[in-house]
């Protein structure tokens, strides 16, 4: 089952995405390999909204201001990278609200959510903007943490919890949420392409599904070059 998931997941199948990675996330040995996810961390989409609601407040009053005065970055850089935040709160709450929605779709595979309960979102920022956003949030704390801890400005477990719901909301960007090419298309799956942007938003897909799964674990250096 989990092989014909991932050949209908890697033609294009929706449904067999949802379904694969549901798998995937119940298995223990999947878990220990991916180690990423919201799930997997142990962290319900509330606690990961909440933590970037924590992280938001201290990059506004901690973090960028000090960098500010010190010349480490502009105000606008600053006031940029908390909109970011603004705008993963929002991710998350929403995609939190899709997951409680009820499965409406039966099919072989199992049952799925309606996608219209994902509800539009209400900022301007691409994915690729705000994948780079958290990006750029785990790179500082990494920077930061090691000289806070050893000054005791803060404990090792809040480093690690804080950089744990980081990453888990890293996770659910590169699992595929609200993804979109770097064209501005998000891609139909299952929908044979007719234009070249169309061709072009599919591969770029397919490119960062298979970089992931490779990061994760899932896929071999040589079967991603093979795939490729």
């Amino acid at each position: 089952m989990f092989r014909a998931l991932e050949r209908r997941a890697q033609e294009g199948d929706l449904e067999a995405l949802e379904a694969l990675a549901s798998l995937r996330h119940s298995l223990k040995e999947s878990t220990e390999r991916a180690g990423l996810a919201a799930s997997q961390h142990g962290y319900s989409f509330t606690e990961i909204g909440a933590a970037l609601g924590i992280t938001r407040q201290a990059a506004r009053h901690r973090l960028y201001p000090s960098s500010v005065q010190l010349g480490k970055m502009t105000q606008e850089e600053a006031d940029y990278q908390i909109a970011l935040i603004d705008a993963m709160i929002d991710d998350v709450t929403r995609w939190g609200r899709y997951l409680a929605s009820p499965r409406v779709h039966r099919t072989a595979y199992g049952n799925f959510r309606d996608p219209a309960a994902l509800t539009p979102k209400t900022h301007s920022f691409t994915w690729h903007q705000r994948r780079a956003a958290i990006t750029h949030e785990l790179e500082y704390r990494a920077r930061v943490y090691p000289d806070w801890i050893a000054r005791g400005k803060l404990e090792q477990a809040e480093a690690d919890r804080a950089t744990r719901r980081l990453s888990a909301v890293a996770d659910l960007y590169d699992d595929g949420f609200d993804w979109h090419a770097r064209n501005g298309l998000r891609i139909l799956f299952n929908v044979t392409p007719t234009t070249a942007a169309e061709t072009e938003a599919q591969t770029d897909w397919w490119h960062h599904y298979r970089t992931v799964m490779q990061a994760r674990g899932f896929m071999a250096s040589d079967q991603k070059e093979l795939a490729l």
